[in-house]
């Protein structure tokens, strides 16, 4: 009998500074994850339209398009991408309008995000 395959799950982070997305990187990478990278946001709309997508990491302040209006975009294509916002600015009402599945300030406890995207995916920590 075969063992059962892990099924890989497919992660963007987008976030315009390069320190945070790496550190966002590792923290949710290791075996059963791919993790791609967007620093500016049309970029990562680019890469949420192409799908396939598990979740979305979005910072809200970036070069091209804001987190939000990649909030956006995913509610009103009907992408089903669950989306989770970070930010420096407390912005947890308008994201959470916008269709986030959470919304975390900026600086990050790295434990609670990795919380909320094992809690998203369906996953145990």
């Amino acid at each position: 009998m075969k063992a059962p395959q892990h099924l890989s799950r497919r992660i963007l982070v987008a976030d315009d500074d390069l320190e945070l997305r790496a550190g966002v990187c590792d923290l949710l990478g290791g075996p059963g994850f791919e993790i791609v990278e967007a620093g500016r946001g049309d970029d990562a709309l680019e890469i949420v339209r192409r799908g396939p997508l598990d979740l979305a990491v979005l910072d809200y302040e970036m070069p091209g398009l804001t987190g939000i209006d990649i909030l956006k975009a995913v509610e009103s294509e009907l992408l089903e991408i669950p989306c989770i916002l970070l930010s420096g600015l407390d912005i947890a009402s308008m994201a959470m309008n916008a269709g986030a599945r959470a919304v975390f300030r900026k600086p990050v406890e790295p434990i609670a995000l990795r919380a909320e995207v094992m809690k998203t995916l369906g996953l145990n920590n």
